[in-house]
């Protein structure tokens, strides 16, 4: 049933982030589409933008988020600070005091990794790990105290797919 939950999500999160155009000054598109979540089973919110296309989408299921343009999600480290530009598409937490974000950049893998190396040490963590398993592949670990923070980063056509998981040290 979890399998179907998701796989639903995602479509009505693909379907959603589609619609566009055309004011909804009143919020009935908005409802519309959050009616249509919800007879399936599915907690969304809607957010359009003054032009009527589709600024924010937030699907919660299964202790996690995914849509578009999510917000942090409550408890995440705030010595840990994302570069702004990065679209969060997903977010769960799979362990006690852990997070595993997905999200969207438009920079450059090497810009990428050069904003996280000046980010990261900036709030006191160190780096463990860094290679390239791939050509369209990066990874970067940090530690700091008893916690590491581990992203790695996939060529995904204009944009870059950036998974981000922190975790307390094994």
């Amino acid at each position: 049933m979890r399998t179907t939950t998701s796989f639903l999500a995602i479509a009505l999160a693909s379907g959603l982030l589609a619609a566009c155009g055309g004011s909804d000054s009143n919020g009935t598109r908005e409802k519309a589409m959050e009616d249509t979540a919800a007879a399936h089973g599915i907690d969304a919110d809607v957010t359009l933008n003054a032009e009527g296309e589709t600024e924010k989408v937030v699907i919660n299921a299964g202790g996690g988020q995914v849509g578009k343009n999510l917000d942090l999600p409550a408890g995440f480290p705030d010595d840990i600070s994302l570069p702004a530009g990065w679209d969060i598409m997903s977010s769960n937490s799979p362990l006690p005091g852990s997070f595993n974000l997905q999200a969207l950049s438009p920079d450059s893998s090497a810009d990428i990794l050069d904003t996280l190396r000046t980010r990261l040490t900036a709030d006191g963590w160190t780096e463990t790990a860094s290679d390239s398993p791939t050509p369209a592949m990066s990874r970067i670990n940090f530690e700091k105290d008893d916690r590491m923070a581990n992203f790695n980063i996939i060529e995904n056509g204009e944009t870059r797919a950036v998974q981000i998981l922190t975790m307390p040290k094994p």
